[in-house]
């Protein structure tokens, strides 16, 4: 396959994304390479004729994934000229913000362009507008057409599955399951929880939030061979009120009071990479996190800090979630989220003097 060239750089202040003058790099790049077929093992990740990044080893795309998470919204659109790449998030954001236009603008058309993009994109009961494509991992690294390499295999994501293709992608030779609701009855390679809305006490903005436990995974062979890394995902999203109604709008994100009790996550690997052991892991992240300002605002942690092989067994259901998701409005209020075994607090009812819903924790008040 024949690679395009492509500058590993990307800016990471505010004064260095207007001019450039001062850059990170992404660990494990270099600045300043140029890409060619005769090098391409030689550098993290290059970007092929038809807009899909290569990965050179699925180690690198954990990495370089995990990397992209952290970047603010304007440092990952650098990242991505830098790269001459357009990314499914962007590709997407661009459908949704049309989408959001015509909610304002011109509301006859709204139907017609979720259905002209029904692949892409979806709207929820409350009529906001997402991809559905849920995973903010892929969601960086995919073309439009849900297209990565991992040293040139080729590996397709849609909305639920992650598909091993041939080359010349006639036909599907294996793929996993990575998108399934938590009430499933089939083995689920993700475990998505209830979207929750709060209304700050003054009726003027809203939050939103939503998280995900994900078996992110990347084929690395023509043999179905994958390696799988085990995130959590938190999603939040904002309106705010306006004479004709609740309207979606760009602000700053913020999540804080994270705990979290996980089971059956891979603790230990054999030397070949396949799972020893599993265990319990407890995420305990209590200062505020700001997620940046844009669309929507993502937390991803990697709750495993090694890559397995092969992974079969599915994802266990957590035993309790609780963190609070704030925008910039609805501060200090916000989504008090509280979830144990299959059962939540409504955040607008998460008031002091409710009983704690989990016996580990306290519950995290939406005011």
């Amino acid at each position: 396959m024949k690679s395009k060239n492509i500058i590993l750089l990307f800016c990471t202040s505010t004064l260095a994304l207007a001019s450039c003058e001062q850059t990170e790099v992404i660990e494990g790049t270099s600045a300043n390479i140029g890409i060619s077929p005769s090098i391409s093992l030689d550098v993290p990740y290059h970007v092929e004729n038809d807009g899909a990044l290569n990965f050179r080893s699925a180690k690198d795309y954990f990495e370089i994934s995990d990397s992209l998470s952290k970047l603010s919204e304007k440092e990952f659109r650098n990242w991505e000229t830098s790269n001459h790449f357009e990314s499914y998030r962007t590709f997407t954001d661009n459908i949704i913000e049309a989408i959001y236009t015509a909610i304002d603008n011109a509301p006859s058309k709204v139907t017609e362009l979720l259905n002209q993009n029904k692949q892409f994109v979806y709207m929820t009961e409350d009529s906001l507008i997402y991809s559905t494509i849920q995973s903010r991992a892929y969601q960086n690294i995919i073309n439009k057409n849900g297209i990565f390499y991992i040293n040139g295999i080729k590996n397709i994501v849609d909305s639920k599955y992650i598909t091993l293709a041939t080359t010349d992608n006639s036909k599907s030779i294996q793929r996993i399951a990575y998108l399934n609701p938590i009430s499933s009855k089939e083995r689920s390679e993700q475990i998505n929880f209830d979207l929750f809305s709060y209304t700050k006490s003054d009726n003027t903005k809203r939050a939103y939030a939503e998280c995900y436990l994900i078996k992110n995974t990347a084929f690395e062979d023509s043999h179905g061979s994958n390696q799988i890394m085990v995130q959590f995902q938190i999603k939040v999203d904002g309106k705010k009120k306006r004479p004709t109604g609740w309207k979606h709008y760009s602000t700053d994100y913020t999540v804080s009071q994270i705990k979290c009790i996980f089971n059956g996550i891979p603790t230990e690997v054999y030397p070949n990479g396949y799972v020893k052991s599993y265990g319990t892991i407890n995420l305990d992240v209590p200062a505020k996190v700001v997620l940046g300002e844009g669309k929507m605002g993502f937390y991803t942690k990697n709750l495993m800090n090694f890559s397995v092989r092969n992974m079969s067994d599915p994802l266990k259901a957590p035993d309790c979630i609780h963190f609070k998701a704030e925008t910039r409005g609805t501060s200090p209020e916000g989504v008090g989220y509280n979830y144990y075994k299959g059962k939540y607090i409504i955040p607008q009812n998460c008031i002091k003097g409710v009983s704690s819903i989990c016996p580990f924790h306290q519950n995290v008040y939406s005011k």
